[in-house]
């Protein structure tokens, strides 16, 4: 499997590139450690008046500080943000209120653009956004913000509140996609007066070709082709294996090269649920099922998807509904 290594978050400056999501890790030597939680961004200014002063930070992607994270009431100088996006530029600004009023510049950053997008929900692991990575053709990249993929929320990792109001408020899920089995006592996790509930029980790997497969794979894909449904958050246990092969052809039919796809499944090593290699057994498996299709080198991949998702009745209608959906153009 590949190896990577993990930095800490550059500090933010001016201009300069920092590191959103730390991404590489050396030799991983303990299994079921789970380091696939990110480091946040730290900002940190300098104080003002005194120790009854407060604080205000704001970070936006536009300039004129629009619809911001704002962490408010700070009585430290330094905060940490979670989830911003990749190779993204952001602008940010600090206020003090209370005994001492003052405002400082606004300043800016640029996120590294290195993927995956980890994301920081209290309770669970192996939370990443589907979005990030580059098409293999070079015409854009898959759209951040709107599939995510991860473990369960309940059962045997129950979420705590703050990972459900994440997952809820701040990433704005609309959809809760389940591929649990009922023995597994599959059952929805957010609120259901807010988030959809969807259960589509499915068997990963070389079982894509089986007939008992095709009809829930064909369903996940009509739900993927309607823009309501998003943002969605789309898991089975532990997001290695059901949600792994689901993302694997969701990404693949938007174009994305092989090798990246090989490492997006490998990272699940990094959570709590052991080693995943592009080399096992069942990985192999998957990419023989679809090699019946077609080839998986470069950008054949995306047509080779789309030839089984043809199979399983998928229409070309709603397979270009989903690259709308989810690809962004320079």
């Amino acid at each position: 499997m590949q190896r990577y290594t993990w930095p800490l978050p550059e500090v933010c400056y001016d201009d300069e590139t920092v590191d959103a999501v730390p991404y590489k890790w050396a030799n991983l030597e303990v299994l079921n450690e789970d380091r696939s939680r990110p480091a946040p961004v730290q900002f940190s200014w300098d104080p003002v008046g005194d120790s009854a002063t407060l604080y205000e930070l704001r970070v936006s992607r536009t300039a004129d500080l629009a619809d911001a994270i704002l962490i408010d009431n700070l009585s430290d100088c330094q905060a940490d943000v979670y989830h911003l996006y990749l190779g993204t530029q952001y602008f940010w600004r600090v206020r003090a209120h209370g005994s001492a009023t003052a405002e400082s510049a606004i300043h800016s950053f640029t996120t590294n653009a290195q993927t995956p997008r980890w994301l920081h929900v209290e309770g669970t692991t192996n939370v990443r956004d589907l979005g990030g990575w580059p098409l293999a053709d070079g015409s854009g990249m898959v759209r951040q913000g709107l599939i995510y993929r991860g473990s369960e929320l309940n059962n045997r990792l129950p979420v705590s509140d703050d990972g459900l109001a994440c997952l809820e408020t701040e990433l704005g899920i609309r959809t809760d996609l389940d591929f649990r089995s009922s023995s597994e006592d599959a059952s929805p996790a957010l609120d259901e007066a807010n988030v959809d509930w969807v259960h589509i029980p499915i068997s990963p790997y070389g079982a894509i070709a089986e007939e008992s497969m095709v009809a829930p794979y064909r369903a996940i894909f009509e739900l993927l082709a309607d823009d309501e449904r998003y943002p969605i958050y789309l898991h089975c246990v532990g997001g290695a294996d059901r949600g792994g092969t689901v993302a694997l052809l969701i990404n693949g039919l938007l174009g994305v090269s092989i090798d990246d796809l090989v490492a997006d499944y490998e990272l699940t090593s990094l959570a709590i649920w052991g080693e995943r290699s592009g080399g096992s057994i069942d990985f192999v498996n998957l990419l023989r099922a679809l090699g019946s299709y077609g080839s998986l080198q470069g950008d054949d991949a995306r047509e080779t998807v789309a030839a089984y998702l043809s199979h399983i009745g998928v229409s070309e209608m709603a397979m270009d509904a989903i690259r709308r959906i989810m690809i962004e153009r320079p």
